[in-house]
C-alpha cells in the first residue's frame, strides 16, 4: 500500500491559513503550544468540507499494529491512536505529539482514504510522481506545525536552525 495519494492542491500559505482557522475553532490562538489531545477530544472538528462528528479512540497497543490513524464514516471522524502513542503525548513526548497532530490535520484537510502511521516510522514516504503541495501527506505534515506552535514559534525555531 502507498504511503501517501494525490489531494487537492494546496500551496504552504493555503495550508497555514487552515491550521489559523483551526486554532480558532478549538479556541488556542494565542496558545504557544497547543494540547493536541483536548482538541481531539471534542465532540465536532472543523474541516474544509464542513464541521464533523469526532471520536478520539485510545486502543490498546496490540490490538492495533500502527501509531495512528484517521477513520471516516458517514459525517464523523474517529481518529484511533495507540495507547502508548497517547500517554507518551500526555507527557509532552514530541514524536507522539506530532503523530496526533499529523492525524488532526488529515482529518482537516482530507476525507479519505484511511491511512495509518506505521510504528516506529519517521515519516510516510511520499512518492517521486506526487508534487508537494499534491501529497496528502506533505499537507498534513505542514498543518500539524502549523497548528502546534504559532507562527512566531515556527520563525524563531528556522532561525534557530539556520544559525547551527
Amino acid at each position: 500500500m502507498a504511503d501517501d495519494y494525490k489531494v487537492k492542491p494546496r500551496t504552504d500559505e493555503e495550508i497555514r491559513a487552515i491550521a489559523k482557522r483551526q486554532r480558532k475553532y478549538f479556541c488556542v490562538e494565542r496558545q504557544s503550544l497547543v494540547d493536541i489531545r483536548r482538541c481531539l477530544m471534542t465532540p465536532t472538528v472543523w474541516t474544509v468540507f464542513g464541521e464533523k462528528s469526532l471520536s478520539y479512540k485510545i486502543v490498546d497497543d496490540r490490538e492495533i499494529d500502527v501509531d495512528g490513524r484517521a477513520v471516516y464514516g458517514d459525517g464523523s471522524i474517529t481518529v484511533e491512536i495507540k495507547s502508548t502513542v497517547n500517554d507518551n503525548a500526555q507527557f509532552g513526548f514530541g514524536r507522539d505529539r506530532q503523530t496526533l497532530a499529523h492525524e488532526l490535520a488529515h482529518v482537516t484537510l482530507h476525507e479519505g482514504p484511511t491511512m495509518s502511521r506505521q510504528s516506529g516510522a519517521v515519516g510516510n514516504k511520499i512518492p517521486k510522481y506526487l508534487r508537494p503541495f499534491e501529497s496528502a501527506e506533505h499537507q498534513a505534515n505542514w498543518e500539524q506545525v502549523s497548528l502546534r506552535l504559532l507562527r512566531s514559534c515556527i520563525r524563531s525555531i528556522s532561525r534557530w536552525r539556520s544559525q547551527q
